[in-house]
């Protein structure tokens, strides 16, 4: 158990210790997951790292082509009223035992690397760990451990520390916060904390509209600046069925510069009748920068790239729903096209469970030299319940690329250039009781990333509420 572990866990447990008098018997939510995973990989060209263990391998099939077979335990522990009216304790966490050899155990964050290769490896962390506190009347909230915080447009976060929201009359709100995040660079080690805090100032009303803006600050230790952002976020529900939304993120490092977009979005709808759906939107995305522009996962980008276009949705029947989109789309790097895309979906029981479905998608574009780049893209996907409990769900991608899909060290790892990728995923799902669901799934994927990859999921749920007599609760 880390050092920040046991802090977060002392935490929790003193918030438990009410003052001397008649205190609540809480009532108790507890979730406990179970997952046993089996990975078979073969990498393309994704890591550099990976490229120099297949060149030192003598067989590149001994080492290139791994299984993998971690098992994972999660728990979920909710108690409210937990001795005082409004308190509520929340844990969730997870541990890990590798029960075969990982490919490259420096990757899987925050668990530890293999002795020698020999013992299992063996790993866990605290998700949540917060004492929280509600006012009879709502308007004051207080948190206090690990959290997540969700601010509107800047990214979420996961920290540790103090996070204090107040509501005025008239609909108007203040958070604050402040702590400690957990470095987003994993070299900094898994038990280093980097200073942070910020805020928001928000106004809603969920029948009229809302307006937000937020802050967030983040340093190293040794005080260099890891990002500070601005954002900000608003809606509105106009009459004539008429929805507004639109988000922000600005990097305002510079204080003196102008302050630079990161990501934005803007999207006006409007339902004309019941069964007929219009959206405009606008979107400015900055994809990962892990992620190959080759990849099927990032759309061909390492750049920027902006999305403008018109979404529309029409339901024939009431079991029947069809859509249909067409959006111009502009890469920083120079490269100009459209998406366009159908699609149609069909309840088949009453549920989503009884549903089957099918999208079409093509992404052209052109770069300067007006050489073509992009795909076809057809998904395929069902799920039914035969029997009471029991679903089956199907899910197939495929994508047909323009022009052949390499990568710069294809040729080190053996991965061949290829036209097509895709993945399908089958799950069977079964609830045993209300409390108690059972899940197996079996995903293949072909990819130029990591040329083929087979993964098998087994999952076990149980959960359940521990309610007892009520009793005087403390006020």
């Amino acid at each position: 158990m880390t050092p920040r572990t046991r802090v977060v866990l002392a935490v929790v447990l003193a918030a438990g210790l009410a003052p001397a008098g008649v205190r609540a018997q809480p009532a108790v939510f507890l979730e406990s997951e179970s997952l046993l995973a089996a990975r078979r990989w073969a990498p393309g060209f994704a890591h550099e790292r990976d490229i120099e263990q297949c060149r030192a391998s003598a067989d590149l099939s001994d080492y290139c082509r791994r299984l993998l077979v971690p098992f994972y335990e999660y728990l979920t522990l909710h108690a409210e009223n937990f001795g005082v009216r409004g308190l509520s304790v929340e844990f969730a966490g997870w541990g890990v035992v590798d029960l075969a050899d990982r490919f490259d155990p420096t990757k899987a964050a925050r668990v530890p690397q293999k002795e020698n290769g020999n013992s299992p490896g063996v790993g866990g962390d605290v998700l949540v760990g917060t004492a929280s506190y509600r006012s009879r009347d709502g308007k004051l909230e207080l948190r206090l451990g690990r959290q997540f915080l969700f601010l509107g447009a800047p990214y979420s976060t996961n920290f540790d520390g103090l996070f204090a929201r107040y509501t005025f009359p008239y609909d108007f709100s203040l958070a604050v916060y402040g702590g400690g995040a957990t470095p987003r660079d994993a070299e900094a080690g898994r038990d280093a904390l980097n200073p942070m805090f910020g805020g928001r100032l928000a106004w809603s009303r969920l029948d009229r509209g809302g307006l937000g803006l937020a802050y967030l600050e983040e340093m190293t230790t040794s005080g260099e600046l890891v990002r500070r952002q601005a954002g900000v976020d608003a809606f509105a529900v106009l009459p004539k069925h008429i929805e507004l939304y639109g988000s922000a993120l600005f990097d305002v490092a510079e204080i003196e510069g102008v302050p630079k977009v990161e990501e934005a979005t803007l999207v006006a709808s409007w339902m004309p009748t019941p069964r007929l759906k219009l959206a405009l939107d606008y979107t400015y995305i900055v994809p990962a920068a892990l992620i190959s522009k080759n990849s099927i996962f990032s759309v061909f980008s390492d750049s920027n790239y902006h999305d403008a276009g018109l979404d529309a949705y029409f339901r024939v029947t009431p079991r029947l729903k069809l859509s249909a989109q067409l959006k111009a789309r502009a890469f920083s790097d120079g490269e100009q096209g459209w998406l366009g895309g159908v699609g149609g979906r069909y309840l088949l029981g009453e549920s989503w469970r009884q549903v089957v479905g099918v999208d079409l998608q093509r992404l052209f574009s052109k770069n300067d030299n007006l050489e073509r780049s992009g795909y076809y893209q057809a998904r395929l996907y069902g799920s039914v319940e035969p029997v009471t409990r029991l679903y089956l769900t199907a899910d197939l991608y495929y994508f047909h690329f323009d022009g052949a899909v390499w990568g710069p060290n294809a040729q080190t790892t053996g991965a061949s250039a290829v036209r097509d990728a895709g993945s399908l995923s089958v799950i069977a799902g079964y609830r045993i009781s209300p409390t108690m669901d059972t899940l197996l799934s079996l995903t293949a994927n072909f990819n130029p990333a990591s040329r083929y990859e087979t993964i098998f999921l087994g999952r076990f749920v149980w959960h359940t509420w521990l309610e007892s007599k009520p009793q005087k609760v403390q006020p």
